[in-house]
């Protein structure tokens, strides 16, 4: 006789490990291991195209960062020139003064991490091209 809640778990037990084998082949098709071993030219081709834009873009950040520090100079002088007559003169001068050091340290604190995340992209690039020369020869 068909017993159907037999059926039904059989069938559950099935799909599930379907479901299991079809995730782990497709996350070890992606893998990038498996990706190297495949088609290593591409791999590292493509990892070196990665490497080149986040490279790229340590680049515009430092300067992005650069001129937010040479604007923060800018803004500096004109609130010391717009503020030097006022009356309480000395105490905010000297307020806006702690403000802007604060500020430009923090800038400079950023220029100096992003600096050094740009040459740890710039050691993995030339590790990445060295691979690829590698490999395509």
């Amino acid at each position: 006789m068909f017993n159907s809640s037999t059926f039904f778990k059989k069938w559950y037990v099935v799909t599930l490990e379907f479901l299991i084998v079809l995730f782990s082949g497709f996350l070890i098709w992606n893998s990038e291991q498996f990706q190297e071993i495949l088609s290593p030219s591409k791999y590292w081709e493509q990892k070196v195209t990665e490497l080149e834009t986040e490279v790229q873009m340590d680049h515009y950040k430092i300067k992005k960062l650069v001129v937010q520090l040479q604007k923060e100079d800018l803004l500096y002088d004109i609130d010391r020139i717009e503020f030097k007559d006022n009356e309480n003169s000395p105490d905010f001068q000297e307020k806006l003064a702690k403000k802007h050091q604060e500020n430009k340290d923090k800038l400079k604190k950023q220029i100096e991490e992003k600096t050094r995340l740009l040459v740890v992209h710039q050691d993995k690039l030339n590790g990445a091209l060295s691979h690829l020369h590698t490999v395509s020869f």
